[in-house]
């Protein structure tokens, strides 16, 4: 099972979890929600540590043209996840092979891993370019 489909898999599980629990949310799209705002993020705090090593910053960009680009980079990436994953049904299968080929116990550290790095890895980015910029 590749690395994406195992994110996927546990960020929908995580939602449906809490949607059991009682929480009046959409599973789906809560992931997939999640999953294009976390892309979008990390590829932009990725660029903006390249273009902080190379010494290259004297770029300007307005405002309004980032937000409109960033939007529009979400808006994208959430109907390619979801007609990839969801509108397929390939999230059913990814369910079925994950909870058929891992023990709950190992679901259960693969589940925390994933969570946890999905909450860290923006910090560490930013960590990081703040390292940069000193």
């Amino acid at each position: 099972m590749s690395i994406d489909k195992i994110i996927v898999t546990v960020i929908f599980l995580h939602f449906n979890k809490m949607k059991e629990k009682g929480r009046k949310i959409i599973p789906w799209f809560q992931t997939v929600a999640i999953l294009s705002f976390l892309m979008v993020v990390l590829a932009l705090l990725l660029t903006l540590i390249l273009i902080n090593l190379s010494g290259n910053f004297s770029a300007h960009i307005d405002e309004t043209y980032f937000l409109v680009g960033f939007i529009a980079c979400i808006i994208i990436l959430f109907f390619v996840i979801k007609g990839y994953y969801f509108d397929s049904g390939k999230y059913i299968s990814n369910i079925e092979e994950f909870t058929s080929r891992y023990s709950l116990k190992k679901q259960l550290k693969i589940k925390a891993f994933i969570l946890t790095a999905v909450c860290i890895v923006p910090f560490l980015f930013i960590y990081c370019l703040y390292l940069i910029r000193g």
